[in-house]
């Protein structure tokens, strides 16, 4: 599927410029949004790294140019969200788990910040760095964990979940977990453990399944919710040209992958405590390697085929 040579990707994933042609929203006025919803009557909602979150109305082009402050989920760090069938934010917050933006009222509302005790895997566990969700058409809302490792706020003014990200990475802590909620019972269970750095989760289109991003194994699982493999996991799709970091429907029944960054030849290294140790030293030590900026999407399939791509080599 793909050849690693250098800083140099060959195949179906070679540079394009793809993504340079995209329209820029809120440049300048929006810092670290997770993710973008649209609710029902066309409304874009965003919350920003510091716990705000905006909306913007489309005009008559259907475009989105005026950006409003409409509710504060903070403190903590909003990051995955999806809209409810009452069109409430449900949103995956780092330090307090799963909670509601209720959009009549504007009040937050808790929804889990611990396992149910009657959960078959970590009962009576903390929910801890919530990183994304997606909503069954039953109502059960799945969501993802990525690290135990907590996500704390840094001096300028904001959770930052890249220390975590880089922290869970050098301690190698494969403790990342896909859990649902149910409205109904508002029960908590953790459906599956031991993933190295879970980041975003999707329900299929049919409903048969989950797709769960496993970033540091550049990895795509599938959960199954129904059928003879009902409660397992198995391996999508593997060696991703990068990082896998959200994932969302497409409108041809596929997938759409974003990608964090580019894939790296140290990530072999990572199975290794001493080399991790090693990589740990190195900004200490002034030799921290300079990283760029860098885009790219893909698009996957249920079957594990990836064959569409967009990037933009310069992140621009």
């Amino acid at each position: 599927m793909m050849v690693y040579i250098g800083r140099y990707i060959q195949g179906q994933y070679a540079p394009n410029e793809i993504l340079k042609g995209v329209t820029k929203l809120f440049e300048g006025r929006l810092q670290g949004a997770e993710s973008a919803q649209v609710c029902k009557s066309g409304t874009l909602w965003l919350p920003d790294k510091y716990g705000n979150v905006f909306t913007s109305e489309p005009d008559s082009k259907r475009t989105y140019k005026d950006l409003q402050k409409v509710a504060y989920v903070g403190p903590s760090r909003p990051l995955g969200h999806v809209f409810d069938a009452n069109d409430n934010l449900v949103i995956c917050d780092a330090s307090k788990g799963l909670v509601m933006l209720e959009q009549a009222t504007g009040k937050v509302v808790i929804l889990a910040s611990q396992v149910s005790d009657d959960s078959p895997l970590d009962p009576g566990s903390v929910i801890n760095y919530a990183n994304d969700a997606d909503i069954a058409k039953d109502g059960t809302i799945y969501f993802t964990t990525s690290s135990d490792i907590p996500v704390v706020p840094n001096a300028f003014g904001f959770w930052d979940t890249y220390a975590t990200f880089t922290a869970t990475m050098l301690k190698g802590s494969v403790t990342g977990r896909l859990l649902s909620y149910s409205p109904k019972t508002k029960k908590t269970h953790v459906l599956a453990g031991d993933l190295f750095y879970a980041n975003g989760v999707v329900v299929a289109h049919d409903q048969s399944f989950l797709l769960v991003v496993e970033t540091m194994s550049v990895t795509i699982h599938k959960y199954w919710l129904k059928g003879p493999k009902k409660g397992q996991m198995e391996v999508c799709i593997s060696s991703l040209p990068g990082f896998p970091d959200g994932i969302s429907h497409s409108e041809d029944g596929n997938y759409w992958v974003a990608m964090a960054g580019p894939n790296q030849p140290f990530v072999k290294a990572l199975p290794y405590r001493f080399l991790r140790f090693i990589f740990a030293w190195l900004p200490k030590l002034g030799l921290q390697p300079a990283t760029k900026a860098y885009g790219m999407v893909i698009k996957v399939s249920e079957y594990g085929c990836s064959f569409a791509k967009a990037r933009d080599y310069c992140g621009r």
